[in-house]
């Protein structure tokens, strides 16, 4: 039995306390709306600090994909996935970099040939496969013309 611990990439971090936290996301968040568009040079500086915050405060290594089984766990929590799905999250947990290419993606699910594969057929297995790991409080985020990552959206709710 394959069972991997897949990891996000993330930077180590401190302990903090609420109230610096709490202060760093009210700040962020009034930047944001001086911003008011994803046109504006603070939005993604700002959404990228919040982004960040989450990280920190609920961390995904604790995430587990088993490709023999096709589910991911976090916690206490269990989704079953596709095959497609969970090589899929499993390249996502495990890239070596912060922004996992498209080209990896279709590699890995494709194999050879993934060259004739349109991204189409991908963005429907990455769309699915965000609808499953939502009871996870995991997010797929797409970075556009760059790829995609896994993102925390929130702590990880124990039954």
């Amino acid at each position: 039995m394959q069972t991997h611990h897949a990891t996000t990439k993330q930077e180590p971090s401190m302990p903090r306390h609420r109230e610096m936290i709490t202060g760093e996301i009210t700040e962020l968040i009034s930047r944001l709306e001086v911003a008011q568009s994803p046109e504006h040079p603070l939005y993604e500086e700002c959404s990228q600090a919040l982004r960040n915050i989450l990280h920190t405060l609920y961390p995904t290594d604790d995430l587990i994909v088993d490709l023999d089984r096709n589910v991911a766990r976090r916690g206490n929590l269990l989704v079953t996935l596709s095959p497609s799905q969970t090589v899929i999250l499993y390249q996502l947990a495990n890239s070596a970099t912060p922004v996992t290419p498209v080209t990896d993606l279709k590699r890995a699910v494709y194999g050879a040939a993934h060259r004739n594969k349109s991204d189409t057929t991908l963005r429907v297995h990455i769309g699915n496969l965000n609808d499953r790991i939502l009871p996870l409080n995991l997010s797929i985020r797409n970075h556009f013309n760059r790829g995609y990552s896994i993102e925390p959206i929130g702590p990880v709710h124990l039954p």
